[in-house]
This record gives structure tokens, sequence and C-alpha cells, in this order.
């Protein structure tokens, strides 16, 4: 079984559990920041040390942990499967993300714009993502200027290098 079809049946169990009430993402996400340090994922892999012993040192180390992620690292623990973390908080925010109709978009600029000019872009990709919108700004200096947004996995590129080798396209055609 691929680590995606694992990582999903366990983002799946959370987001249901976080759908019943129970709020899981700050502890997800501070337990993905904590276990992605080198020094603690070469513990976490160390076949000497108990499951209990691992869970012990990543509590510890975040302050606390709901009941259900504390389940959650034992599994991992006891299955070898540590190293699932990170993808499983990636698939748990995405299933938020999309029960709440949101979106990611990335918009890479050739220089960052304003918080007005950004209000505006948002507001566009919104129109046509057809759901709110969380933003995410790159600066890229060889993009000569306009813009390229990234929805999923939608390209639409305003840019003036887009424009400029579709130009070149259509010459050399």
């Amino acid at each position: 079984m691929s680590s995606i079809t694992i990582s999903r049946r366990y983002a799946r169990a959370l987001f249901e559990l976080s759908r019943e009430g129970v709020d899981l993402a700050a502890g997800l996400s501070a337990l993905v920041e904590v276990a992605s340090v080198k020094e603690v994922q070469d513990f976490l892999e160390m076949p000497d040390c108990t499951p209990e012993q691992k869970v012990k040192v990543l509590k510890k180390a975040i302050g606390s942990l709901s009941d259900e992620l504390v389940r959650l690292v034992s599994l991992l623990c006891e299955r070898g499967k540590t190293s699932l973390l990170p993808e499983i908080n990636e698939l748990f925010e995405e299933m938020a993300r999309e029960a709440e109709e949101r979106v990611v978009a990335t918009v890479v600029v050739a220089v960052k714009p304003s918080a007005e000019t950004r209000k505006k872009i948002e507001a566009a990709v919104a129109d046509v993502a057809g759901k709110k919108v969380e933003l995410e700004i790159v600066e890229d200096k060889q993009l000569l200027g306009g813009m390229v947004v990234n929805i999923g996995d939608r390209q639409i590129d305003c840019s003036v290098r887009g424009k400029l080798e579709g130009l070149r396209r259509a010459i050399a055609a």
C-alpha cells in the first residue's frame, strides 16, 4: 500500500473527528513542526525506544497533545510510520479547505503587490475559482511583469514573459 493511501486514511479519520468538534489542527501542526526537526526524526526512527517513550518525548516537546493525537502518534510509532506526519497534516488541511470551500492559489509576480492590489487579485481569483481563496504570493524577478496564478492543477499565465512566449510560438508556426 502506498504512503499516500495510508496517510489519506489517517487524515480522513482526523478530519472526521474534527467535524465532530475535536480541535486537532493546531496540535497536528505543532506535532509536524516538532517531528520535522532532524534530531527528533532520528529519535523517532530508533528501534531501541518504545512507542511510549517516543510519545512521551513528543508530548514534552509540544507541551500538550489531545488524546486523539496521542493515539495517532502511538499508532504511527508502533507501525514505524512517523515519517507520514507531514503528509497526513497536508491531507488533513486539504480536506478542511475543501469542506469550507476554500482553495489555495499561488500567485507568482515580479514585484510584491500593494495591499489594495492584493485584495483585487484575491477577488479576481475567487471569481475564477468559485471559492474563497487563500493567496500565497511568490516573487520571481524573471517574470518581467504581470502574474502567473496557480489554482490546484490549473495555471493562468498573465505574465509578460508568457505573452512573449506565445508570440514567439505564433511567429515560428
